[in-house]
């Protein structure tokens, strides 16, 4: 039985070509194919894939009528064509964030829909062989990190995720204050950082018992210098229920408290954002580079290897620096960790792409995972 995921899937692939996908469609992307093998072309990436039906189209005369314009847009986007067996696979990108995958077959009458785990395995089968492809590869999975934040729906808002969640929590603040205001002061009384507690003291979990030392602690930071240290006035902090992480100076620790009382009392999402970006909350990060050849040196020009691998290691330095900045800047002596996790390739040749690990030059404490 198709499931709802499957229809929709097939009902894409007719909205990408016009009117629906006509046996004439199917027939001229059947002769694509072909053309493809002539060539010998059995893996396509996406700045291939134009190109290559322009060579097609000139080669075998084919006429400038709707059906090669519904293949043309069929094929616009395409990010990988791959020929496997008997069978042509398609991965499209009809519309931003969205992504779908096919394959043609010679004796088929339409483009049948795959999952994402079926494209990879005939991926995976295409370069290694059936039975390296059958093996249990690495799986991770991170659905957890995404069930209980909202999901990005706009492409206007497509790498906008922090303004998103904000906003989304300015909405639960201003739909239920008691209920946001007590979460957050549970958050922020159980965060930890290499085992050490940050914020507030685990005691203080009602806002109504927490208000008032909030206050009295704003007043009492207003009796102190400004380039005061975050050791001048820390025993005093403790007393009225905060931890370290708010600054390194009296000023700083001044501002991110009056910040916080200003979130608790108010829906804003420049203060949510304000304060979350005031806070530090992350200490190690990992960043998924699984794409040809990473390593530092003599990896640019191999094959599906690029200016990413420079990209990403720049990323990861700047977010090291970034990271303790704002470490030092919250008064904390903590160093960040950053990992780059990519795959192993044993035959390294000039290489260190067979190291399991591997530090990146010019950090303390960022690593390259094989």
């Amino acid at each position: 039985m198709a499931t709802q995921a499957t229809l929709n899937d097939k009902r894409s692939v007719h909205q990408s070509a016009d009117d629906g996908v006509n046996k004439d469609l199917v027939r001229l992307a059947k002769r694509f194919v072909l053309f493809l093998r002539s060539e010998e072309s059995s893996f396509l990436l996406a700045d291939q894939v134009p190109k290559t039906i322009e060579r097609f189209v000139k080669q075998e005369s084919i006429p400038k009528d709707d059906t090669l314009k519904s293949l043309e847009k069929l094929y616009r986007g395409c990010q990988e064509i791959l020929l496997s067996g008997d069978y042509a696979y398609a991965f499209l990108r009809p519309r931003i964030g969205i992504k779908r995958y096919y394959r043609l077959h010679p004796e088929g009458e339409d483009f049948e829909p795959v999952s994402r785990g079926q494209y990879l395995f005939a991926k995976d089968e295409y370069v290694q062989g059936y039975d390296m492809a059958s093996k249990r590869g690495l799986v991770i999975d991170f659905s957890s990190f995404y069930d209980s934040f909202p999901t990005v729906v706009d492409t206007n808002e497509m790498g906008r995720g922090m303004t998103v969640l904000n906003r989304r929590l300015s909405g639960e603040l201003y739909r239920d204050r008691d209920r946001f205001q007590n979460a957050l002061l549970k958050f922020l009384s159980q965060f930890e950082l290499d085992g050490r507690p940050l914020f507030v003291n685990n005691h203080q979990m009602r806002y109504e018992t927490f208000q008032e030392d909030l206050e009295t602690t704003r007043s009492f930071l207003d009796g102190h210098p400004e380039e005061d240290a975050y050791e001048d006035v820390a025993h005093d902090l403790r007393r009225h229920g905060f931890e370290p992480g708010w600054g390194a100076r009296v000023s700083d620790i001044r501002s991110n408290i009056r910040l916080l009382d200003k979130v608790l009392q108010s829906a804003d999402p420049d203060h949510v954002a304000g304060l979350i970006g005031k806070l530090p909350l992350v200490k190690n990060i990992l960043m998924v580079s699984p794409h040809g050849w990473f390593a530092q040196e003599n990896v640019l020009g191999k094959p599906d290897t690029g200016g990413q691998v420079t990209y990403v290691l720049d990323q990861a330095r700047s977010l090291e620096r970034q990271l303790k900045v704002q470490f030092a800047e919250s008064g904390l002596d903590i160093t960040p960790k950053i990992v780059i996790l990519t795959r192993q390739i044993l035959d390294a040749q000039d290489t260190t792409c067979n190291q399991v690990r591997e530090k990146v030059y010019g950090t303390d404490n960022c690593w390259i995972l094989r």
